[in-house]
């Protein structure tokens, strides 16, 4: 759950260790959109097949991670590129966290996969 007004996240787990937390703690944190104002796009969202795109408009993507929503790492994507694509394959339906890094900004959304 997190705030409408950014102020403060709640965490929840069933682990019996604590979940990692940092993931979301940002103040540069956006929401990914199609909304032309913002840097980098992330196509399709909800995604139904095994890839997913990332696009930026005005600078190149350096790097792409995508993590669970306890904030394990899942994948990681070094690149130089203004489009990549993301092999999903091997991770299991569910919503994770997703953090672009571009030459001039960092970018982080929730997406789903079916």
């Amino acid at each position: 759950m997190v705030s409408k007004t950014n102020n403060f996240t709640l965490y929840f787990s069933n682990e019996t260790t604590a979940p990692i937390c940092n993931v979301m703690s940002d103040n540069q944190v956006n929401k990914i959109s199609n909304d032309s104002g913002i840097n980098f796009k992330l196509f399709p969202n909800p995604a139904v097949n095994e890839t997913i795109f990332v696009s930026a408009n005005d600078e190149k993507i350096v790097y792409v991670k995508v993590y669970d929503l306890q904030g394990k790492l899942l994948i990681g994507k070094q690149d130089n590129s203004t489009l990549l694509k993301i092999n999903i394959s091997e991770i299991p339906p569910g919503t994770y966290v997703i953090e672009i890094t571009g030459t001039k900004s960092k970018k982080r959304s929730l997406f789903v996969k079916k």
